[in-house]
């Protein structure tokens, strides 16, 4: 399919998607017409630096930004890039790049709860619809929620550094204990989330006071309202 046109992001809209993939692999459960679901290809310019971590931070917390004024209260990122509301999934997304050609992208999947009010048992999640002020309460266009998004997202992609540096401030948990799970050894621990640095990694603090860093894939911070999405 054709990504790019003249150099210029673009972004491909679904009403529902079959195989929905979330972090680490899981299925992202969404019922047909009532979510927000897509994808922008952001073409990557071979001349310039391209720093992941910092557009990574940037594009989540323009989405976290724009969702949180949709229902007028603070929306917040789970590390790397889940969206949730009150410790419960409200969306998430998902970057990679690729490669079509001799060009390069960065691939963004973004998938926002909109109109869904029932979710599988074992899914901690809500919708904009469910957690919307009273007078906000109301099925939303989710064309609508695509464009105001899709405007984030490029006004992020332009100013990388301006939104880069809100992200710890929307960090979920950040200077408060919560639990952990070693990947490798499946063991739980707790520690104090302190930011996430420049290489993307999580800046934790043990109960001993001693900082460690863990690499995305390394260790997963359990939401409070256990969910496999």
């Amino acid at each position: 399919m054709g990504l790019v046109a003249g150099g210029k992001p673009i972004a491909l809209y679904t009403h529902f998607q079959h195989q929905g993939v979330g972090q680490r692999g899981s299925d992202w459960n969404s019922q047909r017409g009532m979510n927000a679901l897509f994808t922008v290809a952001f073409p990557l310019d071979p001349k310039k630096e391209f720093d992941f971590v910092a557009v990574n931070k940037a594009l989540s917390a323009s989405v976290a930004l724009a969702v949180g004024k949709l229902v007028g209260e603070k929306v917040d990122i789970k590390w790397p890039n889940d969206l949730l509301y009150r410790d419960v999934k409200l969306g998430g997304m998902l970057m990679e790049t690729t490669q079509i050609g001799p060009k390069k992208y960065l691939l963004l999947g973004l998938g926002v709860n909109v109109n869904q009010t029932e979710f599988p048992q074992a899914v901690a999640a809500t919708s904009l619809v469910q957690i919307a002020s009273a007078d906000l309460a109301q099925h939303f266009n989710i064309e609508s929620v695509v464009m105001s998004n899709l405007l984030a997202l490029l006004d992020a992609w332009h100013r990388t550094s301006f939104y880069a540096t809100q992200y710890d401030d929307l960090l979920y948990k950040r200077n408060e204990t919560a639990v952990f799970l070693d990947v490798k050894t499946g063991v739980s621990f707790s520690a104090m989330l302190k930011e996430v640095n420049q290489l993307g990694q999580a800046c934790l603090e043990l109960a001993n006071g001693e900082r460690v860093v863990y690499h995305h894939g390394q260790v997963r911070m359990n939401y409070v309202n256990a969910s496999k999405n």
